[in-house]
């Protein structure tokens, strides 16, 4: 994960910690994306692209609250 990704992620959405991670899953038809919080263990959904992993875990309900 670049330094860049680290900085444009948000915090887990359920237990609040900055230690989250993009992962790449390269398989035999395409690489998948995830974000994952290292400290609860929760993760996005598996996306076809960087940009829509990190899209996804950033994804934030107007009323959320960590």
């Amino acid at each position: 994960m670049s330094k860049t990704d680290k900085e444009t992620l948000k915090p887990c959405p359920f237990c609040g910690s900055n230690e989250v991670q993009l992962y790449v899953c390269p398989n035999e038809v395409k690489t998948a994306y995830v974000v994952q919080c290292i400290d609860c263990g929760v993760s996005s959904a598996y996306m076809h692209s960087r940009k829509d992993a990190i899209e996804m875990w950033n994804r934030r309900n107007e009323n959320e609250k960590i």
